[in-house]
């Protein structure tokens, strides 16, 4: 009786892991990219992309924004906006440190050299040093 209550165990597990898989699955092709060419429309789509991470528990901070497609946006105004309307929906401001002291003109060439490799944001700290070399002549 223990090996049927461990098999039914396992495929119990292996099935809500697939239900899970299929669920999320569905979720990103109902918010496929739209191509959209106005101002007003790449700003929306990258907060709400984010909000649904941020609300979702799924990430947020730089990482988040990056996946959100805030690289996506033409300028750094545009940039400027989207996080200006995430921190106002969420009550907390998605960059942290350093990073929420740039200057609004700094951002497209601060998220234009960060990557993103799973979880993992690289080239953050980099790109801080290399604006704020920019930033204060010496």
């Amino acid at each position: 009786m223990d090996k049927l209550n461990l098999i039914a165990l396992i495929l119990n597990v292996v099935f809500f892991g697939v239900n899970v898989w299929l669920l999320i699955r569905h979720r990103r092709k109902a918010r496929a990219p739209v191509t959209t060419s106005t101002r007003e429309d790449r700003i929306e789509r990258v907060v709400a992309e984010y909000m649904h991470l941020a609300t979702s528990h799924v990430d947020t901070g730089v990482h988040a924004l990056i996946v959100a497609g805030v690289k996506g946006l033409h300028t750094s105004e545009e940039m400027a906006d989207a996080i200006s309307r995430i921190a106002d929906r969420t009550g907390t401001h998605p960059l942290v440190g350093d990073a929420r002291r740039l200057a609004p003109a700094s951002l497209k060439g601060f998220f234009a050299d960060l990557t993103v490799l799973g979880p993992v944001t690289i080239g953050e700290k980099e790109a801080l040093e290399r604006i704020k070399a920019t930033a204060a002549p010496e």
